[in-house]
């Protein structure tokens, strides 16, 4: 009991010291291409994917998330939206320099090219899965 009792007293502690003292929450991100991007990678390998951010002041702590279903790549990039940043300017358009979401997926063997590629951001994106011989999918 005193555990459960300490472990709900430290719980938001915790997440305040995170991000600087201040809560936050994971939002889905937008990419910078949202015009179908494809890329090229080798079938049964551990591929990086990387997904170019259109970042926001507010955004901090860009992940993703990769994962084949149903014969469908899903990537799903976020950011972390902290309340010490709510009062930056906020601009229109993406940063010079976009955040980038890493992740790592094994392609399966046998996939073929033309694989669709979801991108469950702030709206669903597609992209294309092409078969060759890199490492890395750069979205």
């Amino acid at each position: 009991m005193n555990r459960l009792v300490l472990a709900v007293a430290l719980a938001p502690t915790l997440l305040l010291a995170a991000c600087g003292g201040t809560a936050c929450t994971s939002t889905p991100a937008t990419p910078q291409n949202t015009n179908n991007p494809s890329c090229s990678v080798a079938a049964g390998q551990t591929v990086t994917v990387d997904v170019a951010l259109c970042g926001k002041c507010t955004d901090t702590s860009p992940s993703c998330q990769a994962e084949f279903r149903n014969g469908t790549l899903e990537v799903a990039p976020t950011v972390e939206q902290c309340q010490e940043q709510a009062g930056c300017n906020i601009s229109g358009g993406c940063d010079i320099t976009p955040p980038h979401a890493t992740c790592s997926v094994t392609i399966p063997a046998g996939t073929i090219s033309g694989t669709p590629i979801v991108i469950l951001g702030d709206q669903t994106y597609n992209a294309t899965l092409n078969i060759g011989s890199g490492t890395t999918c750069n979205l």
